[in-house]
């Protein structure tokens, strides 16, 4: 079993003991373990939609939770199962939430139930007979699918993944009548009018809707479970009048080849001619959503790749899809041995013929009567000159969106933040730059320093986790591990950027992120984040309460000062960078706090202590803003104050990412639009001539060998290359 762990909690644990180079612990102790940012809301199982291993949480054992639960005490406990999918295994994040209903008490709130997708039947009743406190003789578990008696699972061994249980799938608990006797039977109208002749034990798509469609062929598609993709293809599909028509109309079954072994016994065909029946009906049935089921359940077992509700790409469904419609309704029983046709500089109209009646002689059906196509490959001979031509069939084309060099390019989105001293104020934009893949922080600096033109040698990179700088970058620091959603790249406009990389404490003796001595400058680097106190309401498995404490918010502001200053000199620029001649230093307090932002002390600087600090500020600084209770509302009503306690809007335009347009609205000399796409575009990138990298050497059959081999036809000995003396005919 594992458990997953907040890793935003896991990083600041990780640094306070040093866990992942085995430094000394730097930085506070991390408060208790919140795992409720995973949580969906208001749920206190059910995992948040698109949680990322590494990005949003990590994975603990079972005796590595239990330790650092007793540590640091919270939760809750999300513990997950391995399971097989295909050929691998993965740690299930999600498994079922699943509503169930008792048959004594329909109307009641179903209970909420998270349980694996390998689980079986035994284990769902087993789980719902603890729930409700009864005895699992006295019970018997439905598929209650639409809140009807769909199907009774009676198989105890049958995991709930083979009965088709879906994401929030309803349920039911039957108890036994006051007689003794079981008396629900399955729901006969489901199914109605989509009842595929190829599916069986109830693997059958279901009418969720009979309202009158507005228009014929206008029926949704229920989602099942993270089947956007599926459904998604099928709409597309349904709406391709030759093929729909072929479906809906039964004409396909006359076609089906349950003997091609290429194919899915005519399985794929039937299900998929099912759902056009539904969506389609032929007479005046009412049909306006549909829960595609059966057609779910028979694309996993054709593919396991497309079992499970995992996410997947449409494109490969609809690959997958129309190559086994076409096994499927191949009028070809016996596929004969063809030859690949080369041109020998023929016609194109001549060989593209010759190539498909060969390939034809192979694979005919309605499916590529509709959809298939030629694709006309030419190659060029950098030795002989040679061209060769060829025509390819397809079905679909995957077309690129990007050149070769530009997917080489790594796109980073950063917020880069300076003062602009002519207007007195902070000025935010966000960009997007693009770098080489791999490439270091340096790399970044210097693409920002093009798309702002602020000299490189002023701009400082950090990584902002919950309103604080976890870290900053050095140029030789790598990019590969902050592409996270639960941080921001934040890059600022700074006198000295060295001063800030420095760490007093890194992380060990070899880290390359940190200076090894602080920069000899007469100015410190200031790190200022901004706190308030704040209601939080914490819940625990069903119990919740209340408490307050102080966070922070915002994004942090960077800034030189001096280092021989007194505190009064200190308040006075903090309240010109804030809001100059709107911000006094009577609004706020400031607090020496630590790197994740935590004061050091309670201790408030005095703002009317004019003594220089005694040796001078400390190379790296990090301060606390926090406003006095009469400020508060006053700055919320003022322009250009930085650290209200409100959303941070951005201001300014964002700059093109290197090689882009300025504006999405202006047109090129193509009339494109710059900034947009143009179908012509991507299939002009899709024809473009390359040149064959050495992995996709092509032979050519015209070349000629030149260089000559002496090979001895008489008196060819061989001894001194085998490891072992030659045996006579008798083995002796």
């Amino acid at each position: 079993m594992y458990y997953l762990v907040d890793a935003a909690w896991w990083l600041m644990w990780s640094d306070y003991v040093g866990f992942e180079d085995g430094s000394e612990a730097r930085g506070s102790r991390p408060n208790e373990i919140d795992n409720s940012s995973l949580l969906a809301p208001g749920s206190t199982a059910k995992l948040r939609p698109y949680i990322n291993e590494g990005r949003d949480h990590v994975f603990v054992l079972h005796d590595e939770w239990e330790l650092l639960r007793s540590w640091y005490g919270g939760g809750p406990a999300l513990p997950r199962r391995g399971i097989t999918q295909g050929s691998t295994a993965v740690v299930e994040l999600y498994g079922l939430t699943l509503k169930v209903y008792r048959s004594s008490d329909l109307s009641a709130a179903p209970v909420e139930m998270n349980i694996s997708k390998a689980a079986t039947v035994r284990e769902l009743k087993e789980m719902a007979c603890k729930e409700f406190g009864v005895v699992g003789a006295e019970v018997k578990i439905w598929d209650y699918f639409q809140k009807k008696p769909y199907a009774l699972l009676d198989t105890p061994s049958k995991q709930l993944e083979q009965c088709q249980i879906m994401e929030n799938n309803d349920m039911l608990v039957e108890e036994k009548d006051a007689e003794g006797k079981f008396n629900l039977k399955k729901n006969e109208g489901v199914g109605v009018g989509g009842s595929s002749t190829y599916s069986s034990g109830g693997n059958q798509n279901v009418v969720t809707s009979t309202a009158p469609p507005s228009q014929k062929g206008v029926v949704g598609l229920q989602n099942l479970g993270n089947t956007c993709f599926m459904n998604s293809t099928l709409q597309c599909l349904s709406n391709t009048p030759p093929l729909r028509e072929f479906f809906a109309s039964g004409d396909y079954e006359a076609e089906i080849n349950n003997d091609n072994p290429l194919g899915h016994e005519g399985k794929l065909a039937g299900s998929f001619g099912s759902l056009m029946k539904m969506m389609w009906p032929q007479g005046d049935e009412a049909i306006s959503a549909v829960a595609p089921r059966g057609f779910k359940y028979q694309m996993g077992t054709s593919n396991p790749m497309f079992a499970g509700f995992q996410q997947h790409d449409s494109s490969e469904l609809m690959n997958f899809l129309l190559d086994g419609l076409h096994e499927d309704l191949n009028r070809i029983q016996d596929k004969p041995y063809v030859e690949s046709t080369e041109s020998d500089g023929r016609p194109d109209d001549v060989v593209a013929k010759e190539a498909m009646d060969n390939y034809k002689l192979r694979n005919d059906s309605q499916i590529h009567d509709l959809f298939r196509g030629q694709f006309k490959s030419t190659l060029v001979c950098p030795s002989c000159g040679n061209v060769s031509i060829t025509f390819d069939p397809y079905t679909m084309i995957s077309l690129p969106l990007r050149t070769a060099q530009e997917e080489m390019q790594q796109s980073y989105s950063v917020k880069m933040v300076y003062y602009d001293a002519a207007d007195s104020k902070w000025v935010k934009n966000n960009l997007t730059v693009s770098i080489p893949k791999g490439a270091e922080a340096g790399q970044l600096r210097a693409a920002l320093s093009t798309a702002t033109s602020i000299p490189v040698e002023r701009i400082v990179i950090g990584q902002i986790l919950r309103s604080y700088i976890y870290k900053f970058f050095d140029d030789s620091a790598s990019l590969d591990f902050v592409k996270t959603g639960t941080s921001t790249i934040i890059a600022y406009d700074v006198e000295y950027p060295k001063a800030f990389e420095y760490d007093e404490q890194p992380r060990s003796a070899y880290s390359r992120r940190a200076a090894a001595e602080p920069p000899k400058v007469d100015k410190a680097a200031m790190v200022l984040y901004f706190r308030k106190e704040e209601s939080v309401t914490s819940t625990y498995i069903t119990s919740s309460y209340n408490r307050t404490m102080k966070a922070l918010y915002g994004d942090p502001l960077l800034f030189c000062h001096p280092k021989e200053t007194s505190p009064n000199e200190l308040y006075n620029a903090i309240a010109d960078l804030l809001g100059k001649d709107k911000v006094n230093p009577e609004m706020f307090q400031i607090r020496v706090a630590d790197a994740f932002g935590k004061p050091t002390d309670n201790h408030v600087v005095d703002r009317a202590d004019m003594k220089p600090v005694t040796h001078g500020l400390k190379p790296k600084l990090h301060l606390v803003v926090e406003w006095v209770d009469w400020a508060k509302e006053q700055i919320q009503g003022m322009d250009g104050v930085q650290g209200k306690d409100e959303p941070e809007g951005v201001s300014g335009a964002t700059p093109p990412s290197p090689g882009g347009a300025a504006s999405a609205a202006d047109e090129n000399d193509d009339g494109y639009e710059d900034g947009k796409l143009h179908l012509k575009q991507c299939l002009e990138l899709f024809s473009t001539e390359e040149k064959l990298s050495p992995e996709d050497a092509w032979y050519c059959s015209k070349c000629q060998l030149e260089t000559p081999v002496n090979f001895p036809l008489d008196d060819l000995d061989l001894s001194t290359y085998v490891l072992e003396e030659p045996q006579s005919e008798n083995g002796q």
